[in-house]
């Protein structure tokens, strides 16, 4: 993360995480696959 700080306020922040690295370090790669290759419409 990065945060850019101006007159002591944050003036801007990123996450450069990466999702998939989180959902597998949480062991929820099977589910976020299922959820993006299913065919129903929401």
């Amino acid at each position: 993360m990065v945060i850019m700080v101006r007159d002591g306020f944050i003036a801007s922040s990123r996450d450069y995480s990466s999702p998939l690295v989180m959902n597998e370090a949480f062991g929820r790669l099977p589910e976020l696959f299922a959820a993006l290759t299913s065919k129903e419409e929401s």
